[in-house]
């Protein structure tokens, strides 16, 4: 009886994790919401240092939305 409740839980555990990419998975409501704190956070502006560190591999469009 014991391997049947380990099992069912274990498929409930399955179903649970692959149900959420809608929601941790890449453009995501969690993603969404990190990359408009991300961009609350540099508001202000960057320096010359942080688009340096901030743009580096990103495309000139990336750099511009996050630092401008």
């Amino acid at each position: 009886m014991m391997r049947w409740q380990k099992a069912g839980l274990a498929i409930l555990a399955l179903i649970g994790t692959t149900n959420c990419p809608h929601s941790f998975g890449r453009g995501g409501t969690v993603d969404r919401a990190i990359h408009k704190d991300t961009l609350e956070l540099y508001e202000a502006g960057c320096t010359d240092e942080e688009r340096i560190r901030v743009c580096k591999g990103k495309s000139p469009e990336e750099c511009a939305e996050i630092c401008d």
